[in-house]
């Protein structure tokens, strides 16, 4: 993010990890800037609930961080035609 006018809380952002029959992870941001963290068994069962609560500092830190591994020339999507079933990922991120 280099709008230095810009909020560094984003609009959106989603960060999703796991499979059904394995352990599973989320971070979503609600409409406030806080952001929920879950923990999920087999068949996304949730096993543990955090709020989580990003100062400006760990913001601006986490858009560094997003620039520093290149995260804006990822691909949209990474597809194996050979793997039918299996662990999956999702970020999704935008600054409104």
């Amino acid at each position: 993010m280099n709008d230095q006018n810009q909020s560094p809380i984003p609009g959106k952002f989603a960060c999703i990890i796991g499979g059904y029959f394995g352990p599973s992870y989320a971070v979503e941001i609600d409409g406030t800037g806080c952001l929920t963290y879950k923990a999920m068994g087999k068949e996304y069962k949730i096993r543990e609930t955090k709020k989580i609560s990003p100062d400006t500092k760990r913001w601006s830190d986490f858009w560094e961080s997003c620039d520093h591994i290149n995260i804006w020339d990822w691909t949209e999507k990474y597809e194996n035609p050979e793997v039918l079933d299996g662990y999956h990922w999702i970020v999704e991120i935008a600054s409104f």
